[in-house]
C-alpha cells in the first residue's frame, strides 16, 4: 500500500464513547431486568390438502386480488434459537425470560399478545425489553397513509395464509409505544424486508424474507410517533431498495444474512460495546455476505451511543459462560450450549461455581446449535450436577472455509465453447437486442444463455427454458425477456472448458475455498464471455454491479483472464483470483473470541491539521491523518484494563494486506499498551500510534479494510499480517498460526488460542476532494 496515498494508508476502528443516559436521565445499571420475545417462522406453506404448496389462501374480501404464492423459508427458527443462546450465555438475560414463537404459534394474535405480556405488562421502568422477528416482510394496502405510496410495511404472521391480516407497522409502533410509556428500555430488530429488487448483475437463486403486498386496504389515517424518535433502537436487516436474503453458516446451517452477521458480532463484541460501535461491526460482516445488504439502525444520538439493549451492565463478565445440562456413565459432560456460542471441539472451559473444585474441560464434540460434549481435562465430574456453570478460557477458531464459489458446467471441450459463442456471435447485433458483456453493468443482463452441463439453458428472473441442441439467434431471439423499458439485454454465460477446468485446483483442502454444487449460496461465480476471439473468465460476485459495491470491500469482479493456448495459465490465474478473493473475506469474517473488555480502546483516525477524530464517513484527496487509541470507560464494565500488544493493518480490494503499526521490522516494543498510567492507575484516555502525520489521502480512491489486531501474548511473528505471506518464521504460536492461515488462504484446521485477543475491523471509502 506504500505511495497509495503517498504515504502509508491508516487502520481504522472507529469510536463511540458509550454513555450512561437516556433521554438525558440517568439510569441505574444493574437493577433492570431483561425480557425477549424472539419470534422466528419458516413454515408459510398452507399444510391442508384444499391448499396445495403454492396456492394462495384468501379470505373473502379479498378473493379475486391473489397476494401470490406462499414460500417457505429455512432459517428463521435458527435464528431465534441461536440468538437465544447468546442472550443467556453472554448478555445477561435469564432463560425464563426469553420468549421463543415459533412457526404455527406465531399468529398474528400470539405475537401481538405476547409480546404485550413479556415485553409491556409485566416489565417495570427501566427495565429491558427485546422484540426480534425473523420471517417475511411484506406491505398492507391503506389508502388513508400520508405517503404517496399508500403502503404500510408489516410483518407476516404463520396464519397470514388463512386469510389473517398481517401485523402492520403502525401496530407495532403503538405497542412500542406503551412500552416507551412505561420508561422501558426497548430495541427492536427485524430480519425480514418490505420491497425491494435483487439487483443487476449475475443471476443467482436465493431465497428472500418477502412476499407480496395485502391488497386489501386498511384506510387507517393514523400516523403514531415512531419509536425510534423516543428512545426505542430500531434494527433491520436490509435498506428499503433491497431484499433480505437467507444464507448458510459456515456448518451449513440456514440463516438470514443479516442474523448470521449479528450473531457473528454478539459472539465476540464487549457485551458493554454502544449500539453505534456493534453496527458498524455488523456492517463490515455483512459487507462479505454472498448476497449484497446494508442494515439500518434507528435511535436518537443518545441511544446509538448506550449499549445495544439499553444501558450498561458493568456486573457482567463478558465471557461465554454455559451450564452443565446432564454428566453422561462415562463421565462425559453434556453442555447447554453448542455452535450457538461458538462451542466447537477442542474449546476449553473452567468451573466457575464458588466454593466447588477446580475442574476443567474440552468440548469433544458439538451435537448441533445449542448443544456439546465434553471430556474432563483436570478435576472429576464424578459429583458434578446439571446447572453447574462454565466459562471459555480457550477458543477455537471455526475451520470452515473462507471462500465459497460456484464454477457452473466444466464438461465442454473449448472447441465446443467456442462453437457457440460464434454461432450466437450475430445475436450481438441483432434488432432491439443489447449484448452484456459484462455483468457487473450498470445495465446488466435481463436473460442468460448458459450450460447446465447437459444443456444449454436460457435464463430470466421468472423461468428457465432449456434448449434443445446447440443454441442460435434464430432459436434464442424470440425467447428474449424484456424489462420494464423494452430492453431486451442478454449475456452469454460461457462455461470453462473441461481443459482448464481439469488443472483448476480450487477447493483442495489446502485452500479455504469450497466448490459448491449449486450457486445459491456461492461468494463468487464463474463467468465466461467471449470478446473479440478470446474467451475470458473471471469471478463475479452474484446478484449485484459495481455501482452496488462502492461501499462494500469486496470487488463486484475479478479481472477477466484470457483462455489463450495454454489452459493451465488460465487456471493458474483463476486460483490466484481465488485466493486473494479467500484472503479478503477471511479477514472480514474471522472470528475473535467473546471479547471481555479488558483492553478498553478503539482505534480512530486523527486529522492533523484539525485534530479531528474521524471513525466514519469519508476521507478526501490531501486530508492528512494520524491513528489513536481512544479510551472508552463503558465497555471496561467492573473489571480492570489490561496491556494488549496492538497491531494495525490494511487490506486493499484485492486482498492485499500491509502492517501499519508497529512499524516492520521493530519488534513488539512500542505496541505494548498502554505504557503508562498516571498516579491514580487511571490508563490515558488517548495514546498516539506513530507520528501525528502519518499519511495523506491520494488516489486510487475506494475501500480498504482497515484491522486492528489485540493480544495479551505477543505475535511470534507479525509478518503473518503482511498480504501473501505463507510461511511463519522461527516458533509459531497458536495466534500466529491462525492469522497466517488467513493472511494466506489457507483453509482452517480448528486451531485452540487464548481467548485474550481480539480483531475489529471498518471498511473506509476514499474519495476525491470535495469541490
Amino acid at each position: 500500500m506504500t505511495g497509495r496515498r503517498g504515504a502509508r494508508r491508516p487502520a481504522t476502528i472507529v469510536l463511540f464513547l458509550a454513555v450512561s443516559t437516556i433521554g438525558g436521565a440517568a439510569r441505574a445499571v444493574a437493577a433492570e431486568t431483561r425480557r425477549a420475545v424472539l419470534v422466528g417462522i419458516d413454515k408459510y406453506v398452507p399444510a391442508d390438502a384444499s391448499a396445495p404448496p403454492g396456492t394462495v389462501v384468501a379470505d373473502a374480501p379479498n378473493r379475486g386480488r391473489p397476494r401470490g404464492a406462499w414460500t417457505n423459508l429455512e432459517g428463521a427458527v435458527n435464528d431465534v434459537e441461536e440468538l437465544r443462546a447468546i442472550l443467556v450465555t453472554r448478555y445477561g438475560f435469564r432463560a425464563a425470560d426469553v420468549h421463543v414463537i415459533t412457526n404455527q404459534d406465531a399468529t398474528r394474535d400470539g405475537i401481538l399478545s405476547q409480546t404485550r405480556k413479556w415485553l409491556i405488562d409485566g416489565a417495570a421502568p427501566g427495565d429491558v425489553s427485546l422484540f426480534f422477528y425473523a420471517g417475511h416482510g411484506s406491505q398492507v394496502r391503506n389508502s388513508r397513509r400520508q405517503e404517496s405510496d399508500k403502503l404500510d410495511e408489516s410483518i407476516v404472521p404463520s396464519d397470514a395464509n388463512a386469510g389473517r391480516p398481517d401485523v402492520r407497522d403502525k401496530e407495532l409502533a403503538r405497542l412500542f409505544d406503551d412500552a416507551l410509556d412505561k420508561k422501558i428500555l426497548l430495541t427492536a430488530v427485524f430480519d425480514s424486508c418490505h420491497s425491494g429488487s435483487i439487483g443487476r448483475g449475475a443471476p443467482r437463486p436465493t431465497r428472500f424474507r418477502v412476499l407480496p403486498a395485502d391488497e386489501r386496504d386498511v384506510a387507517d389515517p393514523q400516523t403514531p410517533v415512531p419509536p425510534e424518535t423516543r428512545g426505542a433502537l430500531v434494527l433491520s436487516a436490509a435498506q428499503d431498495y433491497q431484499l433480505a436474503a437467507e444464507t448458510e453458516d459456515e456448518n451449513k446451517n440456514p440463516h438470514g444474512l443479516f442474523t448470521w452477521a449479528l450473531l457473528k458480532v454478539l459472539r465476540s463484541m464487549p457485551v458493554n460495546e454502544s449500539a453505534d460501535r456493534m453496527f458498524l461491526r455488523l456492517r463490515a460482516v455483512m459487507q462479505s455476505g454472498d448476497t449484497l445488504q446494508e442494515p439500518v439502525l434507528a435511535a436518537t444520538p443518545e441511544r446509538r451511543r448506550s449499549a445495544l439493549f439499553g444501558i450498561e451492565r458493568p456486573d457482567l463478565a463478558g465471557r461465554s459462560v454455559v451450564a452443565v445440562q446432564s454428566v453422561e456413565d462415562d463421565g462425559g459432560v453434556i453442555l447447554q450450549g453448542g455452535l450457538a456460542i461458538g462451542l466447537r471441539p477442542g474449546t476449553e472451559l473452567r468451573r466457575v461455581d464458588e466454593g466447588t473444585p477446580p475442574l476443567t474441560l474440552r468440548v469433544s464434540e458439538d451435537q448441533g446449535l445449542s448443544r456439546a460434549r465434553a471430556t474432563s481435562l483436570s478435576g472429576t465430574t464424578k459429583d458434578l450436577k446439571a446447572g453447574a456453570l462454565f466459562e471459555v478460557t480457550r477458543w477455537t477458531g471455526s475451520a470452515g472455509p473462507s471462500l465459497r464459489v460456484w464454477l457452473g458446467a466444466t464438461t465442454l471441450t473449448s472447441v465446443e465453447v467456442s462453437r457457440v459463442a460464434e454461432t450466437l456471435a450475430p445475436l450481438a447485433s441483432a434488432s432491439g437486442v443489447s449484448w452484456i458483456e459484462d455483468p457487473t453493468a450498470a445495465d446488466g443482463p435481463v436473460s442468460v444463455i448458459q450450460h447446465s452441463g447437459s444443456s444449454w439453458q436460457l435464463a430470466s428472473a421468472r423461468s428457465t427454458r432449456t434448449i434443445s441442441g446447440d443454441p442460435s439467434p434464430g432459436v434464442i431471439g424470440p425467447l428474449l425477456t424484456a424489462d420494464a423499458g423494452g430492453a431486451r439485454r442478454v449475456m452469454l454465460n460461457l462455461p470453462l472448458p473441461s481443459e482448464a477446468a481439469a488443472r483448476l485446483d480450487v477447493g483442495s483442502n489446502a485452500d479455504a475455498i469450497e466448490v459448491l454444487r449449486s450457486p445459491a449460496h456461492a461468494d463468487y461465480m464463474l463467468v465466461g464471455r467471449r470478446r473479440g476471439a478470446t474467451l475470458e473468465y473471471a469471478w463475479v460476485r452474484p446478484l449485484v454491479t459495481a455501482e452496488d459495491v462502492r461501499d462494500s470491500p469486496l470487488p463486484a469482479r475479478t479481472d477477466w483472464a484470457p483462455l489463450g493456448d495454454d489452459p493451465s495459465a488460465l487456471a493458474a490465474r483463476l486460483h490466484q483470483f481465488a485466493v486473494r478473493l479467500a484472503v479478503l473475506r477471511a479477514w472480514l469474517t474471522i472470528e475473535s473470541p467473546p471479547d471481555s473488555g479488558r483492553f478498553p480502546y478503539d482505534l480512530a483516525l486523527k486529522r492533523s491539521d484539525t485534530g479531528e477524530l474521524r471513525t466514519t464517513g469519508e476521507t478526501h484527496a490531501g486530508e492528512a491523518y494520524g491513528l489513536v487509541l481512544t479510551f472508552d470507560q463503558a465497555k471496561l464494565g467492573k473489571g480492570s484494563f489490561e496491556q494488549r500488544y496492538v497491531y494495525v493493518f490494511t487490506i486493499d480490494s484485492s486482498g492485499r494486506s500491509q502492517l501499519l503499526f508497529p512499524p516492520p521490522n521493530s519488534g513488539n516494543v512500542e505496541n505494548h499498551l498502554p505504557a503508562a498510567v498516571d498516579e491514580q492507575g487511571r490508563a490515558p484516555q488517548q495514546i498516539p500510534l506513530g507520528p501525528a502525520q502519518l499519511f495523506k489521502i491520494a488516489p486510487p480512491f475506494g475501500i480498504d479494510t482497515y484491522v486492528m489486531l489485540t493480544s495479551a501474548i505477543a505475535l511470534a511473528d507479525a509478518t503473518v499480517l503482511e498480504g501473501g505471506a505463507v510461511q511463519t518464521r522461527g516458533a509459531v504460536d497458536p495466534l500466529t498460526r491462525l492469522l497466517g492461515q488467513a493472511s494466506a488462504g489457507k483453509r482452517g484446521s480448528g486451531i485452540t488460542t487464548p481467548t485474550d485477543w481480539s480483531i475489529e475491523r471498518l471498511s473506509v471509502r476514499s474519495v476525491p476532494a470535495a469541490r
